[in-house]
Order: C-alpha cells, then structure tokens, then sequence
C-alpha cells in the first residue's frame, strides 16, 4: 500500500542522492587532474571555481590550489555522510575541522586578509553546495535510512503492530540499501586513492608555478 511505497521512494532518494553526489566528486576530480596536466579542452563538471563570480579570474595555479581544498572539503563530506570512517577516527573528519588552506595569493598563507578568507570560504561553500546540494547539512545515509524505519514503525503503531508484508518490504529496502552504502564506500576509497596518489603528483608542481 500507500506506507510501502512512500518508504521505498524515499530508501531511493537517499541511495540515488548519495549516488549522485560521488558521481559529482568523480567528475571534479577528473577536471582537476586534467588541469593540472594543461589539458585542453577541460572535461565537463558540476562546477569550477571559475564558474563564480568571486574567483571568476583565479590563475590557473590559484584555481589548482583552490580546487585542492575543495577535494578536501568533498572527501570529509563524502565520508561523514556514507559512515566511511571508523567511529574513533570519524571526529577527526568534519568539515568544520578542515584546514582553510589560501589559494587566492600566495601572500595570503602568511598575511591576514580577512576579505580574501571569507571569499575563499564563501566559493569553497558554493562549490561543495553544487556539488552535494543538501548532503553537508543533512542526516548521515544510515541515519536516514533509519529514519524512514521509524517513521514506518510509527505509522502502523509501532513494531508489534507492523503488518507482515511491511516486516518483508523493510528488509528488502534496508539490505538494499546497506549493500548500495558498501558500493558507494568503495567507489568513495577509490577517489581517495587516486586525489592522494597520481593527483597529488600531478598537482604539487601546477599549484606551484605563480608562487
């Protein structure tokens, strides 16, 4: 009836926008290795920093360096999200707790420029919204698969009162999607691997050259 599928569009919109936002993270991360190879034309993505107004003009370099900080950004709001982490390593991986690493001017890694600070914040925040749309601020994917859980449970007065088809469909719906967290778990480790690894080579000498 009715509660099934209202359960079930919902364990699917949790899935698809998970989904969705890693595929936005592979997307950004192959734009970012093929600017840092001087690669022309660049693939398609999202979002750049060039695409808003405040940083519009970034030199390549600075755009490297400001799109670094942004993978960063992703990769804790990514792992936070999908529960990737172990719970005593988790605290560690906010995105409040990221480093706000300058990427305008050089000088601004030593000198405090407050206005250029919160520019940076700003279009980091407008990439990452692009990117995740509501996923930094909303409920982690196993807290809104339990979500829809206790709704379900309430609607029909709780679990002794849950009608046996709805036992059955809210298995089905939970097993999905833990085996889509686990995929997307490893999809997400990954593009860790590659940002750490070839990306990182890749871009320690381009977000170096107006320096």
């Amino acid at each position: 009836g009715a509660p099934r599928r209202d359960a079930q569009e919902q364990v699917r919109t949790i899935i698809a926008r998970a989904a969705n936002a890693l595929t936005h993270l592979e997307e950004f991360k192959t734009y970012c290795t093929a600017l840092a190879q001087h690669q022309e034309p660049l693939p398609k993505t999202s979002i750049t920093l060039k695409d808003l107004p405040a940083t519009r003009h970034l030199p390549r370099a600075a755009e490297i360096r400001g799109s670094l900080r942004v993978l960063a950004s992703s990769v804790r709001v990514l792992v936070t999200h999908l529960g990737a982490l172990d719970p005593e390593f988790a605290p560690k991986y906010t995105l409040q707790g990221a480093v706000p690493v300058p990427f305008i001017q050089e000088h601004h890694a030593t000198e405090t420029d407050q206005a250029h600070r919160a520019m940076e914040s700003v279009a980091v925040t407008d990439c990452l919204l692009s990117l995740f749309g509501n996923i930094p601020t909303a409920p982690a994917f196993s807290e809104g698969i339990a979500a829809v859980e206790d709704a379900t449970l309430a609607h029909f007065g709780g679990p002794g009162k849950l009608p046996q088809f709805m036992q059955t469909a809210l298995a089905s719906m939970k097993a999905s999607a833990e085996s889509n967290q686990k995929t997307l778990r490893a999809r997400l480790q990954g593009v860790v691997r590659e940002i750490t690894g070839p990306l990182a080579v890749l871009a320690a000498r381009a977000a170096m050259e107006d320096l």
